[in-house]
């Protein structure tokens, strides 16, 4: 969690408590769940990764609405390609290659993933939106990056797969 939140100690997170207890518990939750995932019965194919998304759409949904959000207009094209952009490939891909890789490889493994994400974001701001960031940010890559390396060169444990037959979803 620290190189990521070092990645923010640049932005308004500095001046946000609420901020900053969710990038606290944000990836204790996350890394709780896969752990949890791992020994748990769970049902085959992409029905895991669905049931996570529409109950995380459902609650921002709730939420959205208690504090008042609302869409004035529809977004022009370059928003709206970009919210396309977010909806098929970090979540369906991303979620659903995480729910594969949960019952096959380490929890650490399979939450890797995480840690590239706002490397990924950067990079891309910067080369197709010409977006800077500074030595700070650069530093934090650094740290993130090594933090993956060092996860990748950890001792394997061998993987307990689900201990019990997973349930199936059809007939």
């Amino acid at each position: 969690t620290s190189p990521l939140a070092t990645l923010n100690l640049e932005g308004d997170f500095r001046a946000n408590p609420l901020g900053a207890l969710v990038m606290i518990c944000g990836p204790i939750s996350w890394g709780l769940g896969t752990v949890l995932a791992a020994r748990m019965r769970l049902p085959r194919g992409l029905m895991v990764p669905a049931a996570e998304m529409l109950t995380g759409g459902l609650i921002m949904l709730v939420l959205g609405q208690l504090f008042g959000e609302r869409i004035a207009e529809f977004p022009a094209w370059r928003p709206a390609a970009a919210l396309l952009y977010l909806i098929f490939f970090p979540s369906l891909l991303g979620f659903s290659a995480h729910a594969y890789l949960v019952t096959r490889v380490r929890p650490v493994v399979a939450n890797s993933f995480a840690y590239m994400n706002p490397i990924v974001a950067v990079s891309l701001g910067a080369l197709l939106a010409g977006e800077t960031f500074s030595l700070h940010g650069l530093g934090a890559m650094v740290v993130i990056l090594g933090s993956l390396v060092l996860l990748a060169r950890s001792r394997q444990r061998p993987v307990t797969a689900n201990a019990a037959a997973p349930v199936s979803s059809g007939p």
